[in-house]
């Protein structure tokens, strides 16, 4: 009988702990670990090699400073140049069959040759077909005859606060490195110099300069948005790009070849403390319509000048130049909702933002350039002794604008805006209002015998 019950008793130990055994192992199986399989075939390497030509002057460890170091510097400048190979790694990730993989725009930046590298050990050359370095995106077409692995895009119009996220990529050159956390806010706004970057998603997950471009994810494997490490300074704090964001840029990069800037109808101007003041508003900054353009979003809505705009999406606007970054985060089509003080009291005004219509040039290069630009006609070149008709010529320059406080004068050229030659007036809109998003545009003048670059707001 006790032989009985020690067989019983040692079959129950045998079964128990094997049955502990299994069940640890089914717990150590999770969501991430499933998610991590799942996704990261479709998350890719991508090195990039920029040649870059440097100056070699022989004996200058020997002799820093020395006579013969700025001889050979002086005299044989051409003749001691080589080529020097720098290479920057980054992440990505396929969202297609066809090979289109998402990355951050500053990944592939001064890259001459572009490597994309899976999971598999497969290497592909890749192709830029699109970027936007506003929103730090870029897209890039590898070619494969065997089926590509992808990523399920999902949306980030739901996102909750504490919702794990996963980040994988290849941060510092390690491939596919896996970090877990949770998004800590939505929406969030980052000053990096001078410029504002609205509307990232921010997580705890670590986020460093080699996980740029590849993919931030939820528990269900989905892709809600594009990594980036765009904020050097942040310890301990990850941001990514959002996915309904990224789709709409994509889209208007595939379509367009280019992000049309988008266009509500204003012209606003930095709010004056007395007038806050004297009409009750409870801020001393912030801006002020000063002008609404007919047919436009704006006047549609019912906007005024002299209407107070206190936020846009509740994001506080106190000054015109984070107004004006502001506005060049939208995309064409989206929807745009403005806290107005008017009267004495707040209210909303929602409208839907415009493509840039080509008759708005004229209209800036007058108000905020303070120049008229024309085609060099046969008529207009006799007139200004014109011999070289490239480019387009400056017609008139207006008392205290930009254009007259940085010296430009009536007759100038103007070659290139922003590096591009614009040879004709559509190539000139075309780069125009491409600058628009930028908020600053450059151009090559041409006086004389000289030429030299002038940039300006607008």
């Amino acid at each position: 009988m006790l032989k009985k019950r020690l067989f019983i008793l040692t079959i129950l130990i045998i079964f128990f702990l094997f049955s502990t055994s299994t069940l640890f192992s089914a717990n150590r199986r999770t969501v991430v670990v499933e998610v991590v399989e799942k996704c990261s075939p479709a998350v890719v390497n991508i090195s990039t090699t920029q040649v870059i030509r440097q100056r070699e002057v022989p004996f200058s460890d020997l002799f820093p400073d020395s006579f013969i170091n700025r001889f050979f510097r002086d005299f044989f400048e051409e003749g001691f140049e080589r080529e020097v190979k720098r290479t920057s790694l980054g992440s990505g990730v396929i969202i297609d069959k066809k090979g289109i993989v998402l990355t951050n725009y500053h990944v592939i930046l001064r890259g001459a040759q572009i490597k994309v590298s899976l999971i598999d050990k497969r290497e592909f050359p890749a192709v830029v077909i699109g970027s936007d370095p506003e929103s730090d995106l870029a897209i890039l077409k590898i070619s494969s005859d065997k089926p590509l692995p992808t990523i399920k895009i999902g949306t980030s119009s739901d996102l909750m606060i504490g919702e794990t996220v996963i980040a994988i990529g290849n941060p510092f050159g390690l491939s596919n490195s896996v970090t877990v956390g949770v998004i800590s806010a939505v929406k969030r706004s980052i000053r990096v110099g001078d410029k504002i970057y609205y509307d990232f998603i921010q997580t705890d997950a670590s986020i460093n300069p080699g996980n740029s471009g590849g993919p931030l994810l939820n528990v269900n494997g989905e892709l809600i948005g594009i990594n980036t490490a765009i904020y050097s300074e942040a310890q301990g704090i990850g941001f990514a790009i959002p996915i309904d964001r990224v789709k709409k840029i994509v889209d208007n990069l595939i379509t367009y070849g280019e992000v049309r800037p988008a266009w509500i109808g204003i012209k606003v101007k930095s709010l004056d403390p007395y007038f806050a003041k004297r009409v009750g508003y409870p801020k001393e900054k912030g801006v002020i319509v000063n002008k609404v353009f007919p047919r436009s979003p704006a006047k549609k809505a019912g906007i005024l000048p002299g209407d107070i705009i206190a936020s846009i999406d509740g994001e506080p606007e106190e000054s015109v130049d984070d107004f004006r970054q502001r506005i060049t985060h939208y995309n064409v089509g989206d929807a745009v909702d403005l806290m107005i003080y008017r009267r004495g009291r707040f209210f909303h005004v929602h409208l839907v933002a415009a493509p840039f219509p080509v008759s708005m040039v004229r209209i800036m290069l007058k108000e905020d350039l303070g120049i008229m630009v024309s085609p060099i006609t046969r008529r207009i070149a006799m007139r200004y002794h014109i011999r070289d008709r490239r480019g387009l010529i400056i017609t008139m320059v207006y008392p205290n604008s930009q254009a007259k406080r940085l010296g430009l004068e009536r007759g100038d050229l103007v070659l290139q805006v922003n590096g591009k030659d614009v040879r004709t007036w559509d190539k000139f809109v075309k780069e125009f209002v491409a600058s628009i998003r930028k908020g600053i545009i450059q151009f090559l003048i041409k006086r004389g015998r000289f030429s030299y670059y002038v940039a300006m707001r607008l």
